[in-house]
């Protein structure tokens, strides 16, 4: 009885050795679309608010950032064609994925219903 609670005991702190490794590398930020002002080319830069009082943010884009519709990958051009076509950008999210060791954006998503 005595070794199966020193292993049982054992086992947990090994798991939380483990458990305490993880870390966040990528934040994600949903804002409104009318509170993203997006890039012009691939390697710009993209700014947007995380609260309608809040101040703009301007973070550089990653060369390989990808640009998502409804999980749908396409370019910079494209995704930029589809946001000018929305109505009512005050009431649809964006999600803009902060890489925060490289101080990068690395994806923008939004679904459309």
């Amino acid at each position: 009885m005595k070794l199966r609670f020193i292993f049982t005991a054992l086992m947990l702190s090994l798991a939380l050795t483990a458990a305490a490794d993880f870390r966040t590398i990528v934040e994600g930020y949903e804002v409104a679309l009318d509170n993203v002002r997006l890039p012009q080319t691939e390697s710009g830069t993209i700014a947007f608010k995380k609260c309608s009082e809040c101040p703009y943010e301007t973070k550089r884009v990653a060369a390989d950032a990808t640009w998502e519709v409804n999980g749908a990958a396409m370019t910079l051009k494209d995704f930029r064609l589809r946001m000018s076509s929305l109505s009512e950008p005050g009431n649809r999210t964006i999600t803009v994925g902060h890489h925060l060791e490289k101080d990068e954006i690395v994806r923008v998503t939004i679904w459309i219903y």
